[in-house]
């Protein structure tokens, strides 16, 4: 990561190879469409089945239950965007969610790939936050949680 550090300027060279940044890219579709009627949620309130793997649904969808197999409207969802930082300011609990979730949709060697699933980071920032956090983390884990609390 050393070469990546720091990140002074508009264009980022690597390897005599210009690293494209997230002004580089451009979003043909959505981010986020219903699975069930296509409709754009990319900012628009949905509904993550924590069940199935990939699956939204819009509030109109949601709310007359709707299932499409193998997803049944018994399954958790999970609502609202999550904007809090989680492990660092400038990382949203939502941007956390993403990360991951592109690392097992695009591999952990598509930077870009995961950069782009999450929209609001480039691919550097995406690889930096990961090492840091995630693999080079500075305490053994984790706090537990409790009730009450």
């Amino acid at each position: 990561l050393g070469p990546y550090l720091p990140i002074l300027t508009q264009q980022i060279y690597y390897e005599g190879r210009r690293i494209p940044l997230r002004s580089d890219f451009t979003r043909a579709e959505p981010r986020f469409h219903c699975d069930y009627c296509f409709k754009d949620l990319t900012k628009q309130t949905r509904f993550k089945c924590l069940e199935c793997f990939d699956f939204d649904l819009c509030r109109d969808c949601f709310s007359v239950g709707v299932e499409l197999a193998p997803h049944y409207n018994t399954h958790t969802f999970q609502t609202g965007d999550l904007k809090f930082p989680l492990l660092v300011e400038g990382w949203s609990a939502n941007e956390e969610l993403l990360l991951l979730e592109g690392l097992t949709l695009n591999g952990f060697e598509n930077w870009n790939g995961v950069a782009q699933h999450i929209g609001t980071k480039d691919m550097i920032e995406c690889k930096i936050h990961y090492f840091s956090f995630y693999l080079n983390l500075p305490i053994e884990s984790l706090p537990v949680l409790t009730k009450g609390r």
